[in-house]
């Protein structure tokens, strides 16, 4: 653009030209969808930057006949104001079009494979900002309600967790007290047994003398 500039030209972008690429889209190519995007994610570059767009050819036509006819010897043969702006809102939405499929995929898989879903992780996923995915409705509404279901999923998961916490508590304790007084009942037989052998040491020890 500035190399443009020094030399007194300036790039013009055919409507034409711009409607006829957007047939890439409907090619029967597997491909076609990211090939349109990455094509019209250029193109849009270049309208972020206000670049003109001439009119149709017929259009401009019709201009210079009107031009002839009025004794003008020059028309604008670029699009302006509201016509202008449509070129650019339906070059976007183009744009957003592969960015809203690729989120929903990006959605799917996420899901499928019990990942984390926030807005953070389905930007990273899909290749996309943050900012934009809080901009589309339907995706911030999609993404929310999954986050509240995860959420809630994680929760159930905690409080089941917890029940059967409380459940091996409740079968151990008994268990561990159980088993205490065996050993207590087991130190008293063993306490008893020394106490019979020694009676009996005893008697023998008598009985020979």
């Amino acid at each position: 653009m500035s190399a443009l500039a020094h030399k007194s030209s300036r790039l013009v972008l055919g409507s034409h030209n711009l409607y006829e690429l957007a047939k890439t889209f409907a090619s029967p190519s597997p491909q076609a969808a990211k090939r349109g995007a990455e094509l019209f994610t250029t193109i849009k570059t270049f309208l972020d930057q206000n670049i003109a767009v001439g009119a149709e050819n017929m259009e401009i036509l019709g201009l210079e006949a009107e031009a002839l006819a009025q004794n003008r010897s020059s028309i604008n043969p670029f699009i302006q104001g509201a016509a202008y702006d449509t070129v650019v809102d339906e070059v976007r939405k183009l744009v957003a079009q592969d960015a809203i499929q690729r989120t929903f995929a990006a959605l799917q898989r996420m899901e499928s494979s019990d990942q984390e879903i926030t807005f953070r992780t389905v930007a990273t996923e899909a290749r996309v900002s943050t900012a934009w995915l809080y901009s589309r409705h339907e995706l911030r509404g999609r993404i929310m309600g999954l986050r509240k279901s995860q959420s809630h999923v994680a929760s159930a998961a905690s409080a089941l967790h917890c029940r059967e916490r409380i459940s091996r508590q409740n079968i151990v304790a008994p268990l561990r007290l159980r088993i205490k007084r065996l050993e207590e009942k087991n130190r008293e037989l063993t306490e008893l047994l020394e106490h019979a052998y020694g009676v009996i040491a005893r008697t023998r020890v008598d009985n020979a003398t």
